[in-house]
């Protein structure tokens, strides 16, 4: 009789296999529900509104803008940080260069809705004085001046309206519960504050990370209304220069908002010839207040002694 070979097969580890196949589903799964997640769900509209939702939502942000050109140019880097420990870290530069001068003034202030503290980082210029000697201010440069601490209702008023100021701007930002969030956010997609179609933005890439960027029109006098909302939801309470009945329901602001696709966050805002940019959302870092001031009154009357 012919010896006919037996076949034999490989033993098989069922267990392993199905914990492989197991897995293999769950990354499908993962995969697939990011795609139906971004293409599906996350649509233009939700994204927008997300990015506002964030924006009211975070500990802290950082704003930097820039105006003018190179001969006179300003810029602004301020940090902003809610709740207990509401303060901002505003960090300012004014420069001015001609054919025969150059100038630059860098100051740092930092505000809390009851005081305020501030220096000078830098003062330079190339200017003479008449007699042809150079300007030394050495002696204010790093030294902070605080204001007085505000000791009735008048000057708490005044010293709230100050923080509150530097918030005015074409999205909200702050740290406000669950429920003040989705009323206002509900309370500005009612009353269509932002006009824009959704149905035709652009996108872009800058430096490998993707933006959406939306065509907005801002109806001025709907938004101061959302604003006063907010302010009082903040515990500011009302901000009585911005009056919605000063405005015009015609008037509106022409804007680009830029939102980082990754994070869902506000990267820009684009109006009037100006950008504000936004970053750092969330990061924890606390203002550091002076342990050494002068008054305020004494730090001018040294800058005007040095010139």
């Amino acid at each position: 009789m012919k010896y006919t070979p037996k076949l034999r097969l490989p033993k098989l580890n069922y267990k392993k296999l199905l914990r492989r196949t197991l897995t293999l589903a769950a990354l499908l799964l993962v995969i697939s529900g990011y795609i139906a997640y971004t293409r599906l769900y996350l649509t233009p509209e939700r994204r927008f509104w997300m990015a506002i939702n964030n924006n009211l939502s975070t500990p802290s942000v950082v704003r930097s803008t820039e105006t003018g050109g190179t001969g006179n140019k300003s810029t602004e880097l301020t940090r902003f940080v809610f709740g207990a420990q509401a303060a901002q870290d505003k960090v300012s530069s004014v420069g001015f260069k001609n054919a025969t001068t150059e100038s630059n003034v860098t100051t740092e202030t930092i505000t809390t809705p009851v005081t305020q503290y501030v220096r000078y980082n830098n003062i330079f210029s190339t200017e003479k004085k008449s007699d042809g000697s150079s300007y030394n201010f050495n002696a204010i440069k790093n030294v902070w001046a605080k204001e007085p601490d505000a000791k009735d209702a008048e000057a708490l008023n005044t010293h709230r309206l100050t923080y509150a100021q530097p918030l005015i701007t074409l999205a909200p930002f702050g740290n406000l519960t669950s429920s003040a969030r989705q009323a206002i956010l509900a309370d500005m997609k009612a009353g269509q504050v932002y006009e824009t179609d959704f149905n035709h933005v652009t996108y872009q890439n800058i430096n490998g990370e993707k933006y959406v960027i939306y065509a907005v029109k801002v109806q001025t006098k709907k938004y101061v209304s959302a604003l006063q909302r907010y302010f009082t939801a903040a515990g500011f309470g009302s901000f009585p220069p911005l009056d919605p009945s000063g405005y015009s329901d015609k008037a509106r602001v022409n804007a680009q908002f830029i939102i980082a696709m990754k994070s869902n966050t506000l990267a820009a805002v684009n109006f009037n010839d100006r950008t504000e940019s936004y970053n750092d959302f969330g990061v924890t870092m606390p203002v550091s207040f002076p342990s050494k001031t002068i008054s305020v009154d004494v730090l001018q009357g040294r800058l005007q002694a040095a010139q």
